[in-house]
């Protein structure tokens, strides 16, 4: 079994072990919840980090874009991590928006670097479905912060902006992969598959920030956090399945 293939057992295991515990101990549930992203995280990283490798030099905007993927998730663990130890440990003295946030906004803008990146290798006839798609996303992403904006010029309630920044880096990453999938939608390749886990994976992410900004009842081990540790689970899964389908070009190109 290829190194991809061990990282996605191995994810998978954990995404179940979490789940049970979140969904049937909840006395339990933070210890899973917020101890078991990490492992996550780390594997959806080791994963891209592995596509990165891998790919040919020829392929160059496509390989940095797997590298900063793998870089977004590690800063995600990282954040993460710090997170999990004080819980844990420190409860009493949780870095509320110190050097986690600081992880995890960086992660967020390597990941929509990332993306950029797979959205240049592709090919539209005009750019006006590009600009099109884009000025959405990015007036989404504005018109959500602009509330939790006023509110911290106001009454400076950082917390509340910084949460809401999080759903409009989500709107901008939602953007970038309707792009990029689109042209895998019209001509149906097999690279569909990658793409659509990535999908799926930033839409996952975009429920959970939704949860976190507009629930007055969120708390560590909540059964949402699934939805963020699925993120990492299908973006390794994506990984995984770009690698088997390049690996199958190669082998084609070898023996052929």
């Amino acid at each position: 079994m290829r190194a991809s293939g061990w990282l996605v057992s191995v994810g998978v295991v954990v995404f179940v072990v979490q789940a049970i515990v979140v969904l049937t101990q909840q006395q339990n549930a933070f210890l899973a919840g917020d101890g078991l992203s990490v492992v996550l995280a780390l594997a959806a990283a080791l994963g891209c980090l592995v596509v990165w490798k891998k790919l040919q030099h020829a392929f160059y905007l496509e390989k940095k874009g797997w590298l900063l993927t793998s870089l977004a998730f590690f800063l995600f663990a990282f954040g993460d991590g710090i997170w999990a130890y004080y819980e844990f440990f420190h409860l009493s003295q949780l870095p509320v928006f110190l050097v986690p946030q600081i992880f995890w906004t960086l992660a967020y803008v390597f990941w929509i670097f990332g993306l950029k990146q797979f959205l240049e290798t592709r090919f539209f006839p005009s750019r006006a479905p590009v600009i099109g798609v884009m000025a959405a996303s990015l007036g989404l992403a504005v018109l959500h912060a602009y509330k939790p904006f006023l509110q911290l010029i106001h009454d400076g309630r950082l917390l509340i902006f910084l949460n809401s920044l999080y759903v409009s880096y989500d709107y901008i990453l939602l953007g970038l992969v309707v792009l990029i999938i689109a042209p895998f939608i019209v001509h149906h390749t097999r690279l569909l598959t990658t793409w659509v886990l990535l999908s799926l994976a930033i839409v996952a992410r975009i429920l959970f920030d939704f949860i976190l900004v507009n629930s007055h009842a969120y708390w560590s081990g909540h059964p949402a956090i699934l939805l963020y540790s699925g993120a990492y689970v299908l973006c390794l899964l994506a990984a995984h399945a770009k690698l088997g389908i390049f690996q199958d070009v190669v082998r084609k190109w070898l023996y052929h």
